[in-house]
């Protein structure tokens, strides 16, 4: 009679090592390695695959939300609606680190790397742990936001998760990725009401705005990632174009006509006429697109893209302070600003070009490659 040894488990890899396999071999990786990182790591590697700079807008558009409300919302639940806010986007990104291993092998090895270091049995742990906390922070603003939250948590995971995975369904899948923006606006707006009510007319008028906006921004979002998402069979806003660059021209022009739907809200009530002194940023934003269209490769598109969410937060931010002019909205912009500078500051984001294999490789030591 024999018995059999159990087989030892794969030996860590090096940074270099990992980055030098093909895609499939990364993935294989991730899924037999249960997490290389030391616990005093796993923090900062969960901030930058969560990449909270790409999460400030969101926070802008809760602001907005929550500036319609009739009274002065109790500092605590402002706060607190602020938090949800900001876990809205970064969620997301984590839920889509989690699925999204066959295609960002292809597209950012480097952000594989954190994974590899990570574990997906930890990043598993934390999504549970970030749903409860979401959906239990909900009680505070009543029984009807819980259901408002717990659906909109349904959304978030059927993106990126089967059987839905809404993001392979290219139109339905970008007005879903608008929600990043278009939901944390809703929850400002219900904390600032005080419970759930329907929305009157001019509230519409910036939910419409801000989810056609953001629909822009998800087309731009899926250009970089036209090489790394086709190979792996992923039909994306931009995989239905014949090439990257088709795909480029398409978001470059509907991110203009986004923009130009500003004068809209002041039309339908829903913001005072001094945001059309926003409309400058449309110039700013034809120009991300001109050089989104030039960009030659994944790596160049990733710069304009990583480039593309400060002008979005800045225009956001603009948009709030004329609608909104006060301390309050100070205070959110110059928030959202340490947020994404100490995020580039710190390297905390998983979009850098190390991450997309265009710069120095990373090195065991670094935390957050």
């Amino acid at each position: 009679m024999t018995t059999s040894t159990p087989s030892a488990p794969p030996a860590p890899l090096t940074a270099r090592g990992f980055v030098a396999l093909p895609p499939a071999e990364q993935v294989a990786a991730i899924r037999a390695q249960g997490g290389t990182a030391s616990p005093g790591t796993v923090l900062r590697l969960l901030v930058a695959l969560g990449r909270p700079r790409t999460c400030v807008p969101g926070l802008v558009a809760y602001a907005l939300g929550l500036g319609y409300a009739p009274a002065p919302v109790p500092p605590g639940h402002a706060v607190l609606g602020a938090v949800l806010a900001l876990l809205v986007g970064f969620s997301a990104n984590l839920h889509n680190t989690y699925t999204d291993v066959e295609e960002d092998s292809r597209n950012l090895p480097g952000r594989m790397w954190m994974l590899y270091r990570l574990g997906l049995r930890r990043l598993a742990w934390t999504l549970a742990g970030l749903n409860a906390f979401m959906a239990g922070a909900a009680v505070v603003y009543g029984p009807g936001f819980v259901v408002f939250m717990v659906i909109g948590l349904i959304g978030l995971h059927q993106y990126s998760f089967r059987p839905l995975r809404l993001k392979a369904r290219p139109l339905l899948g970008l007005y879903v990725f608008a929600q990043a923006v278009a939901g944390p606006f809703l929850i400002g707006w219900f904390i600032g009401q005080g419970g759930m009510r329907a929305l009157p007319g001019p509230v519409w008028g910036m939910f419409g705005f801000l989810c056609a906006w953001f629909v822009a921004k998800g087309l731009v979002k899926n250009v970089p990632d036209f090489d790394g998402d086709r190979a792996a069979g992923l039909r994306t806003s931009a995989t239905l174009f014949p090439s990257r660059a088709a795909a480029a021209r398409c978001a470059a022009l509907v991110t203009v006509a986004a923009y130009l739907c500003l004068p809209v809200l002041p039309v339908a009530g829903a913001s005072p006429a001094a945001v059309l002194w926003a409309l400058p940023w449309t110039l700013v934003a034809a120009y991300q697109g001109f050089r989104l269209v030039r960009s030659g490769d994944a790596a160049a598109a990733n710069a304009v893209l990583r480039r593309d969410m400060v002008l979005s937060s800045g225009f956001l931010a603009t948009v709030l302070l004329l609608q909104e002019p006060g301390w309050s909205s100070v205070a959110v912009i110059a928030s959202g600003a340490l947020i994404i500078a100490a995020s580039d500051l710190l390297a905390v984001d998983s979009r850098r070009d190390t991450d997309t294999g265009t710069g120095p490789t990373p090195t065991r030591e670094e935390p957050t490659a």
